[in-house]
Parts: C-alpha cells; structure tokens; sequence
C-alpha cells in the first residue's frame, strides 16, 4: 500500500516528468490544482505543495526546483523543476 505522499509523487512523476522527458524538455511544469483534481479532492493543495517542494521528491525523481509561483490567492500554484541530463524515458 502506497503511501499518500509516494502515491502523489507517482502520479506527477507518471503524468508529468515522463511526459517531458519523452518530448526533449528540459523543464516540467506541474500545476497544483490540477494534481489535486485528479485526486478528486482527497489530499489538500497545501500537502500536495508538501511533497513537490520536498528533497525526498526531488532526489527521488532527479529534480531541481526552479520557481513555485502563482497568485497570492492560490499560494505556489505552479512548481517548475529543471529536469537532470541523465533521466530518460523508460
């Protein structure tokens, strides 16, 4: 049984860095609520932000984070990570 914070970063990881990293990008993009709409509300945005903005996410997955922004009102709605040169698809 996973974890809910590994059970996020799979998700992010599944649906967004291996996306990037099959189209030649250099940067992924994940945005906070669209992670939690797929989790159709079952985790807050504020843990979410939690586990994206957490080393053992960015080691994990080989990510150096970049920015967390958004609108005061949607506190780091965005987290831009730079992706290693040596990740590849699987």
């Amino acid at each position: 049984m996973l974890v809910a914070s590994e059970e996020i970063a799979n998700y992010v990881y599944g649906k967004y860095v291996l996306s990037a990293v099959e189209h030649g990008q250099g940067i992924v993009m994940v945005p906070v609520r669209q992670v939690w709409k797929a989790f159709d509300g079952a985790y807050k945005t504020d843990f979410i932000r939690g586990v994206l903005g957490s080393m053992k996410f960015r080691n994990a997955y080989h990510l150096s984070l970049v920015a967390a922004e958004g609108p005061s009102e949607d506190a780091l709605d965005t987290y831009v990570f730079k992706l290693y040169n040596g990740l590849e698809a699987a």
